[in-house]
């Protein structure tokens, strides 16, 4: 017992740190500085945007493993927190300088889920309202289905949108990860993990291939930036 207790204040605590950083990287999106970056500044901005993308599918990752829990107090919770952070991070924005206020658009601060202006919130809302669908369906797969499912699911979501990324070629899903198709997708992955997966190899496989693909996009982003 205390090892279970341990183990999921370990992972609320990985989820408090995910959120974080996920808030951080929509100030930084949403609010930027009016001063000119160095290349150096330039750099660890696009390594931290980098983080920012991961911590994003971690936590969509975990909530799908876990499994998400639909109760309509908490839905309005989320809306209404989303709301309120909304207008303080506007209101810190403008006193601070960093944004210039404009109505046309600066209402959207007021409707900023319905207007995606946290795409994360907006997105995971989304996965939130329909999760008790997803949670339904997953349990009346069979194993085997739903890996080839997974299999399939990530050769259109990932797989063939980056071949045509390289090739410069439009793309039939054109949110490039940052919407709905991408946390279902994670939300169905984390769930089969917790249903149907056993343990194979150390989980310092697992930390090695999240730090290879963390630098190898951190590599692509520092070449794009320096034009090579």
């Amino acid at each position: 017992m205390e090892t279970n207790i341990k183990r999921n204040s370990s992972i609320e605590l990985l989820r408090i740190c995910l959120m974080l950083m996920i808030i951080a990287g929509h100030v930084m999106i949403q609010h930027k500085t009016p001063y000119s970056l160095s290349n150096s500044d330039e750099i660890i901005k696009l390594f931290f945007r980098g983080a920012f993308c991961v911590a994003v599918n971690a936590f969509v990752l975990i909530s799908g493993f876990f499994g998400i829990k639909y109760k309509r107090d908490r839905l309005i919770s989320l809306v209404m927190q989303t709301f309120f952070y909304s207008v303080v991070f506007m209101t810190l924005a403008i006193g601070m300088t960093w944004h210039e206020l404009t109505p046309k658009t600066d209402i959207f601060a007021l409707i900023p889920v319905l207007t995606k202006r946290y795409w994360f919130v907006t997105c995971y809302i989304v996965l939130y309202i329909i999760s008790p669908w997803l949670n339904i369906w997953v349990e009346a797969l069979e194993r085997d289905i739903f890996k080839r499912f997974l299999v399939v699911g990530f050769l259109v979501v990932y797989a063939w949108p980056t071949f045509n990324f390289l090739l410069n070629a439009p793309q039939f899903i054109e949110d490039s990860g940052y919407g709905i198709v991408n946390f279902v997708y994670l939300y169905l992955l984390g769930r089969y993990l917790r249903i149907h997966y056993v343990e194979k190899h150390n989980s310092r496989y697992y930390w090695g291939g999240g730090i290879l693909c963390q630098w190898c996009y951190f590599l692509y982003a520092n070449i794009q930036f320096r034009g090579c």
